[in-house]
């Protein structure tokens, strides 16, 4: 009688030990070895996903790109082929064309969807997108709008996160002084004194005005540096009362007329 009370009480802890490793062992799965399991359950000839996608998937390759959407419908339409028999490509489109129409409901978005689509811009297109960027997926601003890129889109969302959702910003306006003939001769006849410059006897470099005039500089050895010549010239220019260029326009008129440097 005892025999028989301990080897029922050796069975009964045998089986609980059995069954508290197989919970262990359950608990230790990963996702994707509990999504296997899953699938196999459902269908024998499924094949099992070999890794999971853990990049952005703008960064991912094209056949990796292939082969995880190829897997994800294969998934779908398996639970699809048990709720619909036979009808499963049809449940799908129903789904995907809700999902688009949820998306288009919205009257601004669409009222964005046309001002972007009629703008040619694309700076305007960016100010435009940015007002609605954060609200929708890339996945959905690219079904929203047919042939919109990712880096668009990232445009956008820095537009909306640095200068905010929709601000119009202008093009700065570049201001550009024409050389004048007179200004320019009055400036070369300046240093070229030999106070500040020493003629040498060969060679010469060539202004080209854009009104197509040219003037004739020869080559000189400069006696001062540039910085010092443009001070004493503007100083000059003030005290006989003569309109001249800025700085930085006398500074590129010197860059022109390269000179030698007396050491």
């Amino acid at each position: 009688m005892d025999t028989l009370i301990n080897l029922y009480f050796e069975i009964l802890i045998t089986g609980n030990t059995q069954n508290s490793s197989q919970d262990w062992y359950e608990l230790q799965k990963t996702p994707r070895e509990k999504l296997k399991s899953a699938m196999k359950i459902l269908s024998e000839s499924f094949e099992p996903i070999t890794s999971q996608l853990t990049k952005k998937w703008e960064n991912t390759s094209k056949s990796a790109r292939s082969y995880y959407t190829r897997k994800a419908r294969e998934c779908i339409e398996l639970v699809l082929s048990i709720m619909a028999p036979c009808q499963e490509d049809i449940l799908l489109e129903k789904i995907q064309i809700n999902s688009t129409q949820e998306i288009k409901k919205d009257n601004m978005t669409a009222s964005v969807m046309e001002a972007f689509q009629n703008s040619s811009d694309s700076r305007t297109q960016t100010q435009i997108l940015s007002i609605i960027v954060n609200n929708h997926t890339k996945t959905e601003l690219q079904t929203l709008i047919p042939g919109l890129t990712i880096n668009k889109i990232d445009s956008a969302r820095k537009h909306a996160l640095v200068s905010g959702p929709g601000t119009v910003l202008n093009q700065p306006k570049i201001y550009r002084m024409k050389l004048s003939k007179p200004k320019v001769s009055h400036f070369v006849e300046f240093i070229l004194n030999p106070i500040y410059s020493n003629i040498v006897g060969f060679g010469e470099t060539i202004l080209k005005l854009s009104s197509k005039e040219k003037i004739k500089v020869p080559k000189v050895i400069r006696n001062v540096i540039n910085a010092r010549l443009i001070e004493t010239y503007l100083s000059y220019c003030k005290d006989s009362g003569f309109d001249t260029f800025s700085r930085a326009s006398l500074y590129r008129i010197l860059n022109v007329c390269h000179a030698s440097k007396q050491k």
